[in-house]
């Protein structure tokens, strides 16, 4: 059986317990997109799905069941609750694409945080004018795209949220590698495989 294609995917990865959050995008820029996947305000042709990336609740939490039979925009992901920590979020989004790689074909994955707004009909403008859907001359194109940090160093401070004291010493390096932060980046297919 062929997976559903859409020519934008959106991951949002969210916890079970930012029901309010997602009711919030669902009423503000996720009304953009029309029952049919498309941009109701630019009148795209491109079909775009979004879909909310949470853990697994554990127990008998009917909630979570009750809003992914309703909404149809939830990916249940093989997580533990444990991975609704902040400093498991690279795992969350990592399981996120995995999702999204193994549930559908898509031209573009477009990777948002939950306070994050999204204005669809500029987004998909500026990917139409890149030439960011699908492939150019025969070849797939590797896009990875937002907002880089060059240069940027590790934070060893204890009393950070983003204490990280161990990449240094595993890999020797005094700076990461430049990547894309921020509010959201896109990434093309082959690369999210």
């Amino acid at each position: 059986m062929a997976l559903p294609f859409v020519d934008l995917l959106v991951i949002i990865p969210s916890t079970v317990k930012e029901t309010e959050k997602r009711i919030a995008i669902r009423h503000s820029w996720g009304k953009y997109v029309d029952l049919e996947g498309h941009c109701e305000r630019c009148r795209s042709n491109r079909t775009i799905k979004i879909l909310f990336g949470v853990a697994r609740p554990e127990g008998e939490d009917r909630s979570i069941e009750n809003e992914t039979e309703i909404f149809q925009d939830l990916a249940l992901l093989n997580l533990d609750q444990q991975a609704d920590h902040y400093r498991k979020l690279t795992l969350k989004v990592r399981s996120c694409i995995e999702y999204a790689v193994q549930h559908f074909r898509f031209s573009l994955l477009l990777k948002v945080d939950t306070d994050s707004f999204i204005f669809m009909d500029r987004f998909l403008l500026l990917a139409e004018k890149k030439k960011l859907f699908g492939q150019e001359f025969g070849n797939p194109t590797n896009i990875y795209g937002g907002k880089f940090l060059h240069n940027h160093k590790p934070n060893a401070s204890l009393a950070s949220k983003w204490t990280d004291r161990t990449y240094s010493k595993l890999t020797g390096l005094e700076y990461f590698p430049a990547y894309a932060h921020g509010a959201g980046y896109i990434l093309s297919p082959s690369l999210c495989r």
